[in-house]
């Protein structure tokens, strides 16, 4: 054992190490436990947009690409045609506390968590024109991050003030990105110890792999392992292969 390792001490082990397919599931499980609790009902929103704008198509990659190595049938992609006032209504509703969606939609909001909403929105709503909706991939395969959204995502920092803006661009790649709150974002800064997202993502998704291949599962069995359907009946019949935002958010939720 070297010098640096034995001031180190032993490695920690990786989140993911702590969870076998059974304890995961049922860790994703009792989120959506909560989340039917929640006032707001936010599944449903999410299903709703899934249904406005997305598809799940065929996999694209390549049989050497990473998601296909793990069994991978299909990606969720958005509709590159989707209009901002459409997607807006949908960010509002899976995001935004039905108490303040009128205001934050219309900037009449000073302090709270609505106005980084805000700040958010107007961000983007700026940016919308030049906005890139091209995204086949999802966050398994090896070119997912895109040479626009990784300039796009370069200054993004893990804090509580940006968590919105974090959202904004999950909702936009549902099968890529991974929307952030509070109390997720204190997790992630403790498992990955970096300042900015996309650092913070990249590990993610190696733990992510190494967790699949090493419980030997399936990405399609990976993306069954949310049935929100469960607690929200509305939902019974919805597509049992669900987007990888909606898993990882799930894992990390904490009410």
């Amino acid at each position: 054992m070297g010098i640096l390792n034995q001031i180190r001490g032993p490695e920690k082990p990786k989140f993911f190490d702590s969870f076998g397919p059974d304890s995961l599931k049922v860790l994703i499980r009792t989120s959506n436990y909560w989340a039917s609790l929640n006032e707001n009902r936010y599944p449903l929103a999410m299903n709703h947009a899934l249904n406005g704008f997305y598809k799940f198509i065929e996999c694209p990659c390549s049989e050497n690409c990473t998601c296909k190595k793990l069994g991978c049938e299909g990606h969720w992609v958005i509709d590159p045609k989707i209009s901002y006032s459409k997607y807006l209504n949908h960010f509002l509703e899976c995001f935004v506390h039905y108490k303040i969606r009128e205001n934050v939609k219309n900037n009449n909001i000073e302090k709270g968590r609505g106005k980084n909403a805000v700040a958010a929105i107007n961000f983007f709503k700026e940016k919308w024109e030049t906005i890139s909706l091209q995204n086949s991939k999802c966050l398994i395969c090896d070119d997912w991050l895109s040479k626009y959204w990784k300039n796009e995502l370069n200054t993004l920092p893990i804090k509580s003030d940006h968590i919105y803006h974090a959202k904004w661009i999950s909702l936009l790649n549902i099968d890529t990105f991974i929307p952030i709150d509070n109390g997720s974002a204190k997790l992630f800064k403790r498992l990955y110890p970096r300042k900015k997202y996309i650092e913070c993502l990249c590990r993610l998704r190696e733990d992510i792999i190494d967790y699949l291949e090493r419980n030997k599962m399936s990405m399609p069995k990976f993306r069954q392992l949310d049935k929100p359907g469960e607690f929200f009946k509305e939902l019974d019949n919805i597509n049992s292969s669900r987007p990888l935002s909606r898993i990882i958010d799930k894992i990390f939720y904490a009410p």
